[in-house]
């Protein structure tokens, strides 16, 4: 199934480059992001809009082309029970998750199949020591961000973990 972006390119009075944005929702159908087209573009050209797309307010905007475009988003994977994976993490970072300020893991997904649902039981290694310490902690997967999103490499994961 093709899923779809909004992308707004456009030019500012008095600016010598053109602007451009992409929306980070992804619609399911060309008709909702054809729905959706009118509040992303005031997002981006409102001068009252604090998220626009340049600091200066003054400049009004002299054109604006509109398209939908298909997202780079892969598929989705196909549907399975949800699995554990037992994975090494090490101290520093292993006590930032133990502590609840680090909420992600970044993984290669080479031999792996990371999905929503997926619990990843941590186990604490001391690369000092090159051993594994007592600890460990599980964590269940709530979102999984893959290539080419956000420029992310090819086979590499982003982990939202709860």
């Amino acid at each position: 199934m093709p899923l779809y972006q909004i992308h707004v390119r456009g030019h500012r009075e008095n600016f010598a480059a053109h602007f451009e944005a992409v929306s980070t929702h992804i619609y399911t159908t060309e008709e909702a992001a054809k729905a959706a087209t009118p509040d992303f573009v005031k997002r981006c050209c409102d001068p009252e809009n604090p998220f626009r797309l340049d600091i200066d307010r003054s400049y009004k905007v002299l054109y604006i082309e509109i398209t939908i475009v298909p997202s780079p988003k892969a598929p989705e994977r196909e549907a399975r029970e949800p699995r554990v994976h037992e994975l090494k993490c090490w101290m520093p970072f292993f006590q930032n998750v133990m502590e609840g300020a680090k909420s992600f893991e970044i993984r290669r997904e080479d031999d792996r199949d990371f999905q929503v649902g997926d619990t990843l039981h941590l186990k604490e290694w001391d690369q000092k020591a090159e051993r594994y310490t007592e600890r460990w902690v599980s964590r269940r997967v709530t979102y999984v961000t893959r290539a080419p999103a956000w420029g992310l490499p090819e086979g590499v994961a982003v982990l939202s973990l709860r």
